[in-house]
């Protein structure tokens, strides 16, 4: 079997548009030839304000099938009011890893979340380190990395009658019109440079995959506005290395 890909991953700022999530989820790995993933919680308590992931919620939107608590793997400090990160159950991520075998075989893949926006300083990094770990005692290839994966790429929008200004005011996200292909812009690498062109105008903003913004599609405008991809591209390097994002091998 070749190497099996796990990924991590946090719900900021999905808490009240989980259906629309788990489209784009599953829009993506159809697009890569998967089945509908798993999603394995590690968090060590689901008492939490996002509608979409407190208590049973997520659970009953998923079904049993494809949704799974591990709190053994969450992080203790959360209930003990802070202080530094302590795994519940270190070895319970030989059952994570158990999971993912399982589902490789019947070509889906594992998902395992909690609530942090971004890897760098999250449990969820400790958790995949864990992952890692046992991987190596069975001798078997894992690749690890955060939702959705890959390497930075360059995605190109075109404008017919704004200007980019007018689409970029604010430069915190950059909104849709409209999306043909969501499988494409929701796996958008984080670090990727998407390039603007409008009318006799064209900018680069570095970017991520799609997330919504008052129930639309929009692609996060990471970085300030650049005039070339690569220079887009080297803001999303330092952007990876800073905030955690990145592919991490096991033996295989």
């Amino acid at each position: 079997m070749s190497s099996i890909e796990i990924f991590t991953w946090g719900y900021w700022g999905w808490g009240t548009e989980t259906p629309k999530l788990v489209q784009a989820v599953d829009a993506v790995e159809n697009a890569r030839g998967f089945d509908a993933p798993v999603f394995v919680d590690v968090r060590i308590s689901r008492s939490v304000r996002a509608p979409g992931f407190r208590e049973k919620a997520f659970e009953k939107l998923l079904g049993p099938d494809r949704y799974l608590w591990l709190p053994r793997l969450g992080n203790d400090a959360i209930l003990d009011g802070g202080g530094p990160i302590h795994i519940n159950d270190p070895a319970a991520a030989a059952d994570l890893l158990d999971l993912a075998q399982q589902n490789a075989s019947r070509n889906r893949r594992v998902i395992f979340f909690c609530s942090c926006a971004e890897p760098a300083g999250c449990h969820r990094k400790t958790v995949a380190d864990l992952v890692l770990t046992a991987a190596m005692r069975r001798r078997l290839g894992v690749v690890l990395d955060e939702w959705p994966g890959g390497v930075p790429r360059t995605h190109e929008i075109r404008l017919s009658k704004e200007s980019i200004a007018q689409r970029l005011k604010g430069r915190v996200s950059f909104p849709l019109s409209r999306v043909s292909d969501l499988a494409a812009i929701a796996a958008l690498p984080w670090g990727s440079a998407v390039k603007v062109t409008a009318p006799g105008e064209f900018t680069y903003f570095t970017s991520g995959p799609a997330f919504l913004v008052k129930g639309k599609w929009a692609l996060p405008v990471s970085e300030g506005l650049f005039g070339t991809a690569e220079e887009a591209l080297a803001a999303g390097a330092q952007i990876r290395a800073s905030r955690g994002y990145g592919q991490r091998t096991g033996p295989g």
